[in-house]
């Protein structure tokens, strides 16, 4: 079986750390007996315009290059901010086009592999569509949350579904949403994402907190997300206000990994509550520099508004990291209340400042957070996806769908 994995979200040269969750689930998928994997990957290129620098970070990225083993190769594609981008899917069917022309004439695909809903989903089903290959269609949780939501994107997204030989959830409750739009049950498989349990729980925790500087009483709660809305850091912060108010947890620290938009807000909002010496805002920390965080972390934290299947709480889990999140997405089927953590409401800083209360002074021990995902290996996921694909061949493609359709 050879596979055309079609995503905007993969790591590249320029943007190591971007979409590592699918790079992880396709390379174990490599790993089966007689699959091959092949990756395209279209990055965005835009005319300078004021205020538009986003294609200048891709500028750098190179046309072809091999990441874990896998020939990734990036297209580029139009793109352009504001209403423009209703166009997306439109621009990165065509620029990526001839790429994946060349590639299916020099060894043809079996089947297309695609990463969210929109805009790539969109855009792989029309190429799909073009080449008279089966798509199979990964939803990850914004595709699902807030595209099918909106009425303007809402048609796009079901043409998506619908064009799609078989469509995998990595949440439960997306799987839900899809069904109660009308797409049929049977086409849709749950599959998590997965985690690579050696890399992360191989960690010395005293060498992790040695390396980050922390004394041998301090308490760490670990945050690791992009710095935007739905993320809820505004959440996490007022609840850790609180902490400073409890005698025995008062020198708690609370570390913020990850950049966004909301960075320079969330600095004045830890300002304004007179937390700038318990806060640290770390940037954006490489995929390789984690482990070591989570190691000398004593509790995980994620207060996000909406989620699919968040890989962060599988490598909190992996290093034996307890976990206080938010009930959303697949969270609640991960995290376990006492027993590797405690889950509660979205949106609520009293309840997220006494599940971090709890878990401060009474924590589970490492040893029994890591086996709570010892079944939830790469190897595994890959294992169920690789069905998925031999399943969907056996369908005639759709070829009714067209982008001009659904842009």
């Amino acid at each position: 079986m050879r596979v055309l994995t079609f995503t905007t979200l993969y790591p590249n040269g320029a943007m190591p750390n971007h979409g590592m969750f699918v790079r992880k689930r396709m390379e174990a998928v490599a790993r089966r007996p007689g699959v091959e994997v092949v990756v395209v990957a279209p990055v965005p290129s835009a005319p300078r315009l004021p205020g538009w620098s986003r294609a200048k970070v891709f500028s750098s990225v190179p046309k072809a290059e091999e990441i874990g083993g896998l020939s990734v190769h990036h297209p580029r594609f139009l793109s352009l901010p504001g209403e423009w981008a209703r166009l997306k899917p439109r621009w990165i069917a065509r620029g990526a086009w001839a790429c994946v022309q060349a590639l299916h004439r020099a060894q043809p695909f079996d089947i297309v592999d695609a990463h969210f809903a929109r805009p790539d989903g969109a855009a792989a089903a029309e190429i799909a569509r073009r080449i008279g290959l089966p798509l199979v269609l990964s939803v990850r949780g914004s595709d699902i949350h807030r595209d099918l939501e909106r009425p303007r994107t809402r048609p796009l997204v079901l043409a998506t579904l619908r064009a799609a030989a078989s469509v995998i959830s990595v949440a439960q409750p997306l799987t839900d949403k899809m069904i109660a739009a009308g797409i049929a049950a049977d086409k849709i498989a749950t599959i998590p994402n997965g985690i690579d349990l050696a890399r992360w729980s191989h960690v010395d925790r005293d060498a992790a907190r040695a390396e980050h500087g922390v004394a041998d009483q301090r308490r760490i709660v670990l945050s690791v997300a992009a710095m935007k809305p739905v993320k809820g850091h505004d959440t996490l912060i007022e609840a850790f206000a609180t902490l400073g108010t409890d005698g025995d947890i008062s020198d708690t620290e609370l570390w913020l990994a990850g950049a966004g938009p909301l960075h320079d807000e969330l600095r004045r909002r830890v300002a304004q509550l007179g937390l700038t010496k318990r806060v640290r805002f770390l940037g954006a920390v490489p995929h390789d520099k984690l482990p070591s965080l989570y190691a000398a972390a004593d509790i995980f934290a994620l207060p996000s508004r909406n989620e699919g299947c968040p890989n962060v709480v599988l490598e909190a889990l992996a290093s034996g990291c307890p976990v206080a999140a938010t009930a959303v997405g697949h969270v609640p089927h991960m995290v376990r209340n006492r027993e590797n953590g405690l889950v509660v409401p979205a949106d609520d800083p009293r309840a997220f400042a006494l599940a971090l209360r709890a878990l401060l002074k009474t924590s589970p021990s490492r040893t029994v957070v890591r086996a709570t995902v010892a079944d939830c290996t790469w190897d595994d996921v890959a294992a169920r996806v690789a069905g998925v694909f031999q399943g969907a061949l056996d369908l005639k493609p759709n070829t009714e769908t067209s982008i001009s359709q659904c842009g």
